[in-house]
């Protein structure tokens, strides 16, 4: 005869680590353009097996065009189903990112338990959950859209918004030619010493145009600095720009044996004429 029976077991299915962000653990969430800063931020392993992470492992984010970016101060192992504090070094924020909310994204590097290579890449932190904060050029507008070279008096304002969480102070606002900038006068009229947060405030300016200016286009920009306490705040480049047009003066030729008549009588009524 035979023996007959039944056979069972278990299968466990091992999940390789796997990091998650714990929303709302970004420190700092607000930082300002030009300001060293160390982020931390907590990360969680819901992964079955722990990884050690190394300093290879990256903080990031960027508006297109500037970006930061900073490696993990430390050596970092991540239990499994737990978290841990990450520890990013001080960098410098890029002194002409653009102001508003951001999405960093972490990319991961290291060595799983087994200790094969582990990498993670985009691991977002939060959505929108840090902000940039400063000042916004809004918009430059010239007054004489068409002038000379010599001209005075030239009305231009400067609308600037504050983005930042508290008032900035010692505002320095310039106009940036695009050509012959020497040749430039500019001149502050308003009085404005601060721009308090999330307002917009409108800097005014009369320019003087130098005598030797050809005739084109010269496009008109701006920069501004600022100061919230110690720290230094600087943007250029408003949203919306300006140009005026230097016109050519008038030149005008004698034309060659166009003056008639060229002969009169003593007591002839006469009209003149010239080319």
């Amino acid at each position: 005869g035979g023996v007959t029976g039944d056979a069972t077991g278990t299968i466990t299915i091992i999940s390789p680590p796997l990091l998650q962000y714990v929303v709302n653990s970004l420190q700092p969430d607000i930082t300002y353009a030009g300001l060293d800063t160390s982020f931390t931020l907590t990360l969680s392993n819901i992964g079955d097996k722990f990884v050690t992470l190394d300093t290879l492992t990256t903080f990031s984010f960027t508006d297109g065009e500037e970006t930061y970016i900073s490696y993990l101060n430390n050596f970092t192992t991540m239990n499994e189903l737990s978290n841990e504090l990450l520890t990013f070094k001080n960098n410098s924020i890029p002194l002409l990112i653009n102001p508003g909310l951001y999405t960093p994204k972490v990319n991961a590097v290291g060595l799983d338990e087994d200790g094969n290579e582990f990498y993670q890449n985009n691991i977002e932190i939060g959505i929108n959950e840090l902000s940039i904060e400063g000042l916004v050029i809004n918009s430059i507008f010239c007054s004489n859209e068409d002038t000379w070279a010599g001209q005075d008096s030239i009305i231009v304002t400067v609308t600037v918004t504050n983005q930042a969480s508290q008032t900035i102070t010692d505002l320095e606002v310039n106009i940036i030619f695009s050509n012959y900038e020497s040749q430039f006068t500019q001149t502050r009229t308003d009085d404005i010493v601060a721009i308090s947060s999330n307002q917009q405030e409108t800097f005014s300016f009369t320019i003087s145009i130098g005598e030797d200016v050809p005739p084109g286009p010269i496009l008109l920009d701006a920069s501004i600095d600022g100061m919230i306490g110690d720290l230094g705040l600087f943007e250029i480049g408003a949203a919306n720009t300006d140009s005026i047009n230097i016109l050519s003066f008038p030149n005008l030729i004698h034309e060659n044996n166009s003056f008639m008549p060229q002969q009169i009588m003593q007591g002839m009524d006469v009209s003149f004429s010239i080319e």
